[in-house]
């Protein structure tokens, strides 16, 4: 599952990721990226920390009370 706020981003990992043989789930914001989360049950999640309607730290916290599946933070950020 990839999070992340920008839709070009989304695109191109989703386009990658695809041609890997992976399905993949997109969400826009931390919101919808938690309910995707729980109810589609995904082994991944690349997630941005620059996110509207809870940002990545609340997303990764939230998965982490009941989920240890691999979460990749991905931003433009340096010196994080």
């Amino acid at each position: 599952m990839i999070v992340d706020s920008e839709i070009e981003t989304r695109k191109l990992l989703k386009k990658r990721l695809n041609r890997a043989g992976y399905k993949v789930l997109l969400s826009s914001n931390g919101r919808d990226g938690l309910h995707r989360f729980f109810s589609e049950n995904p082994d991944l999640v690349i997630l941005d920390i620059w996110l509207s309607k809870f940002d990545g730290y609340e997303v990764c916290k939230k998965i982490r009370e009941t989920s240890s599946v691999p979460i990749i933070i991905l931003t433009p950020l340096n010196g994080i």
